[in-house]
């Protein structure tokens, strides 16, 4: 268990040598020796994961189980116990980064140790060691994680404007995040997609439903043309927005944007078709996209717990969520 205010310590400290640093004219360099300095620093079970974020081979922290159908025992450890068993010193070896000026390292440790920062409600300070680390050094691009987690916190403080921004960015950009280099075209679409979803959701907070149907839909046609099904929560379509808004909005305004995302032309699901059969039930059609979209988020374990008490609310059937379940 790691004690809040020791890992808010840190930061600080870590944000400390980023103004003393700051202090300095011009940027400074790193030491010759810094990449070899920091590594020792690095525990031993975490290095290879380190390395990995340093050469930027994933645009999110991903799980071992994330792209599996069959999960075995070997697969059911999370990064976040990993990372979270040698936070502090994760924390310490930012700091020691820091000051040697190995920026490389640095940004990965501020990419790496994000969800578990996110879940002790520490974000904010590691977004302000993110900020100072990008205004030190501009050309070391952040993680589009990274970048995602300030929009997330905006939403959160209600800064919906300022959310918007980053995400527009981002979607505007084709995905693209400074200098961040996407290892594949599919990185990129996830990275639009989670753009995209989120967009949708601040759209559903201010009472856009028509509006946010669309970018709702948009982001789940944008996953679906991912190569792998991705299972991560919070990172794949959440099933209950989809859901809602299916029901909630009138069926005149319903339109799947097949077009919003590379490639999306060709992806046309048998759900998307028939919504206007003659003998069809009224509210049937809606039910049957709300529960399978929300089917494409999750594993079928959390279909009913998600989708059904939030049919039950809109006062519709709850059949849809059992046939698919």
């Amino acid at each position: 268990m790691n004690d809040h205010s020791a890992v808010a310590a840190l930061l600080q400290d870590c944000q400390r040598a980023l103004e003393q640093l700051s202090a300095q004219a011009p940027g400074p360099e790193g030491r010759a020796d810094a990449d070899t300095c920091c590594a020792a620093l690095i525990p031993s079970e975490l290095r290879t994961l380190v390395q990995e974020a340093k050469e930027m081979k994933w645009p999110f922290v991903p799980e071992k189980w994330q792209y599996k159908q069959d999960v075995g025992p070997e697969d059911k450890t999370n990064l976040q116990d990993l990372v979270g068993a040698r936070l502090q010193q994760l924390l310490v070896t930012l700091k020691a980064s820091i000051l040697a000026g190995d920026r490389a390292t640095a940004a990965a440790i501020v990419f790496l140790s994000d969800r578990l920062l996110y879940a002790l409600d520490l974000s904010a300070q590691l977004l302000q060691v993110a900020k100072r680390l990008h205004r030190l050094w501009p050309d070391v691009p952040m993680a589009p994680q990274v970048v995602i987690r300030q929009a997330r916190v905006a939403v959160n403080a209600g800064k919906l404007l300022k959310a918007e921004y980053i995400l527009s960015r981002l979607i505007s950009n084709s995905g693209a995040t400074g200098t961040w280099p996407y290892r594949r075209e599919s990185d990129k679409v996830l990275v639009q997609s989670v753009c995209v979803q989120i967009r949708g959701q601040i759209l559903q907070k201010l009472g856009l439903w028509s509006e946010a149907a669309e970018l709702v839909w948009a982001s789940v046609v944008g996953y679906l043309t991912l190569p792998q099904p991705d299972r991560k929560v919070g990172v794949a379509p959440p099933p209950f927005l989809p859901a809602f808004v299916s029901v909630a909005v009138p069926m005149a305004q319903c339109r799947l944007p097949l077009g919003s995302f590379a490639g999306a032309t060709s992806v046309a699901p048998a759900w998307a078709q028939g919504w206007e059969h003659p003998t069809a039930p009224p509210r049937l059609p809606r039910l049957l996209t709300a529960a399978v979209l929300a089917r494409f988020g999750f594993l079928p374990s959390f279909l009913s717990f998600y989708l059904h008490p939030r049919l039950c609310r809109a006062s519709a059937c709850s059949v849809a969520c059992v046939a698919f379940a």
